[in-house]
């Protein structure tokens, strides 16, 4: 997570008092985790930021978040983690001989 006002740094002794116009929250991947795990789970944390803040969740573009955008999310996450399990398998019968 990071303040979307610059320089986006967060000091947590800070957060409840901080004013801003957004906050700017990130997944990396791969994770330790099943990354749609991860994202639902970040997801639902968001959410209930959000409401308890009376806040928008949006999304890159400053949109709404809408579903249509949440299922586009969810594919890419599943199309990376198909690939990683690609890679995976290819590399471990490249190098089996």
């Amino acid at each position: 997570m990071a303040n979307l006002l610059a320089p986006g740094t967060l000091k947590y002794e800070e957060l409840s008092s901080l004013q801003t116009q957004g906050l700017t929250i990130f997944m990396r991947l791969p994770s330790p985790v099943n990354g749609l795990l991860a994202f639902d789970a970040m997801l639902d944390v968001v959410n209930k930021m959000a409401k308890r803040s009376n806040c928008q969740v949006m999304d890159k573009r400053r949109q709404i978040l809408t579903e249509t955008t949440l299922e586009k999310m969810r594919s890419r996450i599943l199309n990376f983690n198909l690939m990683q399990q690609l890679d995976n398998y290819q590399f471990k019968h490249d190098y089996s001989h």
